[in-house]
């Protein structure tokens, strides 16, 4: 009966730690940045093939983009990528692209 009420307790206190985790692992920093693509972005289809590619990117939590302000707003973990990598995954896709720091806005 003394095991049963330790392999219980253990049990629970396994349980209540992997929630515990969860929840932490859930809580991640991330980062907001806007991206000026300075050629090509000049139609929908444009815009949407960067959105397609860029949703897979690893590290990626949201991402929009505007056509006539030429800007890609990604938000994604800082732990799971950096910006310089966003960047050069949109210029694998053919397109210039720079970070538009605080001060450039």
């Amino acid at each position: 009966m003394k095991n049963m009420q330790l392999i219980y307790r253990i049990l629970l206190a396994v349980i209540v730690i992997l929630f515990t985790a969860g929840y932490v692992l859930a809580q991640k920093p991330s980062t907001k940045t806007k991206v000026n693509i300075q050629t090509n972005m000049d139609c929908e289809s444009c815009k949407k093939k960067i959105i397609d590619y860029m949703t897979f990117e690893k590290g990626v939590t949201e991402i929009s983009a505007d056509v006539s302000t030429k800007i890609v707003t990604i938000e994604y973990r800082n732990n799971r990528t950096t910006e310089d990598k966003l960047v050069k995954a949109i210029e694998k896709l053919g397109y210039k692209a720079e970070v538009i720091k605080e001060d450039d806005k």
